[in-house]
C-alpha cells in the first residue's frame, strides 16, 4: 500500500461547494502534519459551469500538482466524461483521461453512470446516493430535512467517502469545519459531521477490498502555514 502520496480531485458545477469542501480537506491534511499543493480551475461564470479543485498530498514538500488523479470525487457525470459533443461553448473533455492506474471515482448514484460506462478496467466507480445520505445525516440530528436548505451539504458526502477509502479520520475534517463556521453557525458542525460519517459508512459498506493509498498523520514539531498564492505574494512583499 502507498502511504501519504495522493493526487485528489473534486469536480462539478460552480456553486456546488467545491471550493469550500476542497479547502477543508486540504487544511485537514495540513493539520495532520502533511504537505499539500492545491489548485482550482473554473470557467468565467458564477454558477453552473464545470470547475475542479486538485489537492496533492505528501509527507514531503510538494511544489506542483500532478496530472494523474488517484481519487476523483464527481458531483456530476460531466466531471468524468466532459461536456456534450453538441455543446458549442466552454467545452472540456472531463477527467477520465487523468485517472491513474487502480484509481477510484466516487460518483452520485443519481447520475446516469455505471461501471460499464468506464472504458478502463483499472478505474473503479463507487456510486453513492448523495442526497439520500444527506437526508439520513440530517434526520439523525433530529432535524427536519429540507432539500433546498440541506442539499448544499451534499458535497460533504464524497469527502467523507474519500476519508473512508484513505483511512483518514473524519473527525479531522470536522475540526476544520468547526473552525471555518462562525460562532452563530456552530449548529451546522454536527450536521456536517453526520453527513461526512454517512458518506464514510456508505463507502466502507460498498467498496470491496482496500484502496491502494492510505493517508496517515505525520508528527510535526513546527506547525505548517497553509496559504493561497496571493497571500504568499503579500507575505513575501512584507518580508522584502
Amino acid at each position: 500500500m502507498q502511504v501519504n502520496q495522493l493526487s485528489w480531485m473534486i469536480g462539478g458545477p460552480a456553486g456546488s461547494g467545491i471550493n469550500t469542501s476542497s479547502e477543508i480537506f486540504n487544511k485537514a491534511c495540513v493539520r495532520a502534519g502533511l504537505w499539500t499543493f492545491s489548485n482550482i480551475e473554473y470557467h468565467s461564470n458564477i454558477m453552473g459551469r464545470h470547475m475542479f479543485f486538485r489537492v496533492r498530498v505528501s509527507d514531503e514538500p510538494v511544489r506542483s500538482h500532478v496530472e494523474q488523479v488517484d481519487l476523483l470525487l464527481a458531483l456530476d457525470s460531466e466531471t468524468i466524461f466532459g461536456t456534450d459533443a453538441k455543446q458549442n461553448y466552454q467545452k472540456h473533455p472531463g477527467h477520465l483521461h487523468h485517472m491513474a492506474p487502480d484509481s477510484v471515482i466516487i460518483i452520485d448514484a443519481a447520475q446516469p453512470v455505471n461501471q460499464s460506462d468506464i472504458p478502463r478496467e483499472d478505474v473503479r466507480l463507487l456510486a453513492l446516493p448523495y442526497d439520500a445520505l444527506v437526508k439520513a445525516g440530517v434526520e439523525k440530528a433530529d432535524v427536519t430535512y429540507n432539500a433546498r436548505r440541506h442539499g448544499v451539504m451534499r458535497n460533504m458526502v464524497p469527502v467523507g467517502a474519500a476519508c473512508a477509502l484513505l483511512g483518514f479520520d473524519v473527525d479531522r475534517v470536522v475540526a476544520i469545519v468547526a473552525e471555518k463556521l462562525p460562532a452563530r453557525r456552530q449548529d451546522l458542525v454536527e450536521l456536517n459531521r453526520l453527513i461526512l460519517q454517512a458518506g464514510a459508512d456508505a463507502a466502507t459498506a460498498a467498496f470491496t477490498g482496500k484502496f491502494r493509498i492510505a493517508i496517515r498523520p505525520v508528527p510535526r514539531v513546527t506547525p505548517t502555514l497553509m496559504m493561497r498564492g496571493v497571500e504568499a505574494i503579500a507575505v513575501a512583499k512584507l518580508h522584502a
